[in-house]
């Protein structure tokens, strides 16, 4: 399933072990086994039957995934000449496209730019956009040729030219113009024979070098997506180095191709594997870094020093210890510690709410403020209360005591100094001292 043939991959940058059938179709077998999360033979053990309903299940998504697999290993690698052939083809249909639209020619040549180079078979609704533009670009009497773009539109959307009301919009849209029904069929079967040989060719492409999509992708197991998660992403990304491949240079499509699903893949894992996204140069840093911390730990028996992994991958040792504090994973509070009973969250202090020994000590305090105001008079517990925030009272001013007692500032103050001094006394002096230590 991975790259059935050392001529044609050979030239691939860290291309897989080449398998043979035999060995190609075991190992497909554990990589859906794998991705379902079903054990492999090496790793499967006796355990108690699952669920009759979760059984079908996985044996219904391990079933698709073979067929995936086994399809795309009867897909054989393009030879570097059928390469050629199948990227000619493609500039082939991308030219007819291009020669419809030479024929429409504004007179603002910088709105026809644009209109080339947006317009792409795999996006009619780019066209539609640049139709706007142009539209708001030129003058007025450029206007029905927006109508016409529009129409194109809607031709490569395969509406039926053979029903008459839309026939009849047409011709008026043509008429109205300046170019005549025939013309624009022309230019209709022009965009759809265009299409095809596009689609076709990019068609043959993509099955060709999907198992090297898979080659590639399998080495990313483990990194938080799933693997068929990462052929999707390496998928997306052959489709970018098909369009992009320039076939003059001389160069194989495969050697190209692996940097961009490696792109496709390695961008997938920063955005969706980590609860924090972390820049993709960091993740490819890290990587780099992980894998020289993995090699030099079986090296040395023992864990690697950030100068030991620097000198081994080049990366300046204070970057190295930066690059492994951001990336670390953030852990859940309710992360089990140790064993199933213990979470995380059961050994970090609460900041907030008092603990069990301060809320002990507050109480003992209290209940010993309350017996030493006991042997004052209501008024003089009141007033000390209230001027020192006692017992859960907001600390006040005289004048704010003396309106809630209905009395004056100045008899506020006699009261307080009053008690103050009782509080002096050598008995009552001594429980205070107890508080403070």
């Amino acid at each position: 399933m991975l790259v059935s043939s050392t001529k044609d991959i050979g030239t691939v940058a860290e291309a897989a072990p080449v398998k043979d059938d035999v060995e190609l179709d075991e190992m497909s077998q554990d990589l859906v086994r794998v991705s379902v999360g079903a054990p492999t033979p090496a790793d499967a053990e006796p355990e108690e039957k699952e669920p009759e309903a979760e059984t079908q299940e996985q044996e219904t998504t391990e079933d698709l995934i073979w067929v995936y697999f086994r399809t795309m290993g009867k897909k054989e690698l393009l030879t570097k000449e059928a390469e050629t052939l199948t990227f000619k083809r493609l500039e082939r249909g991308l030219q007819l496209l291009a020669e419809v639209i030479h024929e429409i020619r504004p007179k603002d040549g910088e709105a026809l730019e644009q209109l080339k180079r947006f317009f792409t078979p795999e996006d009619d609704a780019r066209l539609v956009t640049v139709a706007e533009s142009i539209s708001a670009a030129v003058p007025s009497a450029q206007k029905p040729l927006v109508a016409l773009i529009r129409t194109l539109v809607g031709l490569t959307a395969g509406k039926d030219a053979k029903d008459a009301p839309v026939r009849e919009r047409w011709e008026r849209r043509c008429r109205t113009a300046g170019v005549d029904v025939k013309t624009l069929r022309r230019w209709d079967a022009q965009v759809v024979r265009g299409e095809a040989i596009i689609t076709q060719a990019t068609k043959e492409l993509v099955e060709a070098n999907l198992k090297l999509v898979i080659s590639i992708a399998k080495r990313y197991m483990g990194r938080g997506l799933a693997l068929l998660d990462l052929i999707q992403e390496g998928n997306m990304g052959l489709m970018r180095a098909i369009t992009r491949f320039k076939y003059e240079k001389g160069f194989k499509f495969s050697t190209y191709a692996t940097w961009w699903i490696r792109q496709g893949i390695t961008r997938a894992l920063a955005d969706q594997s980590r609860t924090i996204r972390i820049p993709v140069h960091l993740t490819e840093a890290f990587h780099k870094i992980l894998t020289a911390l993995q090699a030099l730990k079986q090296e040395l028996s023992r864990a690697p020093t950030s100068k030991e992994i620097a000198k081994r991958t080049g990366i300046p040792a204070k970057k190295v210890e930066e690059i492994l504090r951001v990336v670390q994973e953030p852990l859940g509070l309710q992360d089990p510690v140790g064993g199933e009973e213990l979470q995380l969250q059961d050994l970090i202090r609460d900041e907030v709410s008092p603990s069990p020994y301060d809320r002990v000590l507050t109480t003992e305090v209290s209940q010993r403020l309350a017996d030493i105001l006991d042997t004052l008079t209501p008024k003089e517990a009141l007033v000390i209360k209230m001027r020192f925030g006692l017992g859960g009272a907001k600390e006040s001013t005289l004048e704010e005591i003396g309106t809630v007692m209905g009395i004056t500032r100045e008899r506020v103050r006699q009261i307080e100094s009053q008690a103050l001094k009782k509080l002096r006394y050598p008995e009552r002096l001594k429980k205070l001292q107890t508080l403070r230590g």
